[in-house]
């Protein structure tokens, strides 16, 4: 119960501190202070994904108590951060691809309404980055990166999956940007990654047998050499994959 009173003071703070933010450190005819709000930004995703605030994990009659008296406050963290990140502008190109990790974070937490409402930030920062280096290539390698991190770290479901594809296309069909067929391309084998990636998740974590396992694996190797062409992530499965060989005694 503290701890969420604290919690409630602390999402209020962060909201009060936004405004000197934008008023004082926003003047694109002063240098723009990048560090300032990359601490801002990584303030408010730690208080997001912090585990007291993860209200699927408690039951259901507590979980109706907290929300009762203060909302979800994920949620609410979460449309302030966009609330911020509108603010930016041109300036928003500061943050990639530093921010794109953290981000992510962010929209993998499981709550339907809080990633219907983030993973638009991806539209946001690929735009940004094609506008201003003619492509979204840090963007790209950045998500692939993490994403292969935070799924074997047990975040993200199927519903995830779903979602990244289904927003992020709509809007690049919506908006109509110049980089429309590579955008599209690009979400299309996110999206196939991710189910490549939750795939390997479960047989590793779950009963299946050894042959199930190595074919997940050989998906994500094969993936990533032939789809995306990333030669260290494809090293690192090529590494798994010999690991299960050795257990196997498989050493043809």
């Amino acid at each position: 119960v503290m701890k969420m009173a604290a919690n409630h003071v602390i999402l209020g703070g962060l909201r009060e501190l936004a405004q000197p933010l934008i008023l004082r450190f926003l003047d694109t005819r002063c240098h723009f202070d990048n560090q300032v709000w990359t601490e801002y930004f990584n303030l408010a995703v730690a208080f997001l994904t912090q585990p007291s605030l993860q209200l699927e994990k408690f039951s259901e009659v507590k979980r109706g108590k907290i929300v009762s008296k203060y909302g979800d406050m994920r949620e609410k963290m979460g449309f302030q951060i966009l609330s911020v990140w509108s603010k930016l502008g041109e300036h928003k190109i500061n943050f990639i691809p530093s921010m794109v990790g953290p981000f992510l974070e962010v929209t993998l937490v499981p709550e339907p309404e809080l990633r219907k409402a983030t993973l638009h930030i991806f539209f946001d920062m690929m735009d940004c980055e094609q506008r201003v280096h003619g492509n979204f290539k840090q963007v790209e390698c950045e998500l692939i990166d993490k994403l292969d991190i935070l799924i074997s770290d047990n975040k993200g479901d199927d519903e995830y999956r779903q979602l990244f594809n289904t927003i992020l296309l709509e809007r690049v069909q919506k908006e109509d940007p110049a980089w429309k067929e590579n955008g599209s391309a690009f979400i299309t084998s996110v999206t196939k990654l991710l189910e490549r990636l939750l795939d390997y998740r479960s047989v590793i974590q779950g009963d299946e047998n050894r042959d199930k396992r190595m074919s997940c694996t050989v998906n994500l190797l094969n993936f990533y050499k032939n789809e995306i062409n990333r030669k260290e992530m494809y090293l690192r499965y090529v590494y798994k994959l010999h690991a299960l060989h050795v257990t196997a005694d498989n050493y043809a």
